[in-house]
């Protein structure tokens, strides 16, 4: 007796394919998932090495990096109103040398370093190779790829982007000297009010850096680890910050003053806006929260609500706000080396104590 082969019916393969789309539906959330744990956690990976290059650079100079260097060193400090912007292409008056150029010995990067000039501008062929060059510990890959920026304001450098701030403290990156209440050694007067409005006590914005410090003639400060009264473990030294995919927006750019920052205000006035004006972790890019860095696209509305900008040569506000594409928060480098998460959702007041060296304020981002 002969058997007939029988072959799988319409409904039947239909059925199959079902259950097949299914079964990765159900798939690509973890596969996504389990993508983005692999690039946040080379992220931090990133993050803790950036940060035990920085106490080894601690260790050598007894202070951490300066955020930017002038050429000459007092340049621009005796009236403090000129622009961070920096478009001039040659000396006399420039901003130089950036904490991430500082650090390339300890990151590896030796022969980066011995190119570089710190006298010169950002013209010259050999610094334009060393700002430009794509440092992979830079960038957090759950990022979107960015090119570089090129020739901002006209001072003919081309400038990779990263993804990683020094912490500039809890008012302005972009000041200069006090003004506006956002400087090293402004206290903004919220502070002083009663918890849950204030600390209870007055908190200095300081950070890790500044460009100008009314303590110092208006030149750049930096800081050692005995001014971390915080204590190194509660002071956040490097965050993550996002980039955009525009050649004339330098945010990330670690050769560039005030590229690679960030700070606890951004478009926000501590006097005016109090602890709301506060840009917490991935909050959107609107109003007082919108970036203001020194070069940016200058769009109201670019796309994407989480990097849109309004540019600030560094006369008033300005800054970065942390900002990650991993789902929930943000990751940061502690004065110790110690790399945290630190979630969306923290507390406005917990958040800038995190960011001041020397507020004494009594909280936890933990």
């Amino acid at each position: 007796m002969r058997s007939e082969k029988r072959g799988f019916t319409l409904i039947e393969l239909l059925v199959v394919i079902a259950i097949i789309g299914t079964l990765v539906a159900l798939l690509m959330p973890a596969v996504s998932a389990a993508r983005e744990a692999a690039r946040r956690t080379q992220c931090s990976n990133n993050l803790k090495n950036l940060g035990l290059a920085m106490i080894n650079y601690h260790d050598v100079n007894r202070k951490f990096p300066l955020g930017a260097v002038a050429h000459p060193a007092d340049y621009f400090a005796p009236t403090a109103t000129a622009s961070f912007r920096d478009a001039s292409t040659a000396p006399p008056g420039v901003w130089g040398t950036t904490w991430t150029i500082s650090i390339l010995p300890q990151i590896e990067q030796q022969n980066l370093f011995n190119l570089w000039n710190s006298s010169l501008g950002y013209a010259p062929a050999t610094q334009r190779q060393v700002t430009g060059a794509p440092l992979q510990i830079m960038k957090c890959p759950s990022d979107i790829t960015a090119e570089a920026a090129l020739n901002p304001d006209g001072n003919q450098g081309t400038f990779d982007k990263g993804n990683y701030g020094l912490n500039f403290g809890g008012g302005f990156a972009n000041e200069n000297g006090n003004a506006n209440g956002g400087g090293p050694e402004n206290v903004p007067a919220w502070t002083m009010q009663p918890s849950p409005n204030g600390y209870g006590r007055g908190s200095k914005n300081r950070g890790f850096s500044n460009l100008r410090d009314d303590g110092n003639r208006q030149m750049p400060t930096n800081v050692g680890l005995n001014d971390l009264v915080d204590g190194a473990s509660n002071c956040v030294m490097l965050g993550e910050m996002l980039r955009s995919n525009s050649s004339s927006d330098c945010r990330g750019c670690w050769g560039k003053a005030l590229g690679a920052a960030i700070s606890g205000y951004t478009r926000g006035d501590p006097e005016v806006d109090g602890p709301a004006g506060i840009a917490t972790p991935n909050v959107k890019a609107v109003d007082k929260w919108r970036d203001a860095p020194t070069h940016c696209a200058e769009s109201a509305t670019i796309g994407d609500p989480d990097v849109e900008c309004q540019g600030s040569a560094g006369d008033g506000l300005g800054g970065n706000a942390m900002r990650s594409r991993h789902p929930g928060g943000v990751q940061a480098t502690y004065g110790d080396g110690r790399v945290a998460f630190i979630n969306n959702s923290i507390d406005k007041l917990v958040y800038r104590a995190t960011l001041t060296i020397m507020g004494r304020e009594s909280v936890s981002a933990q």
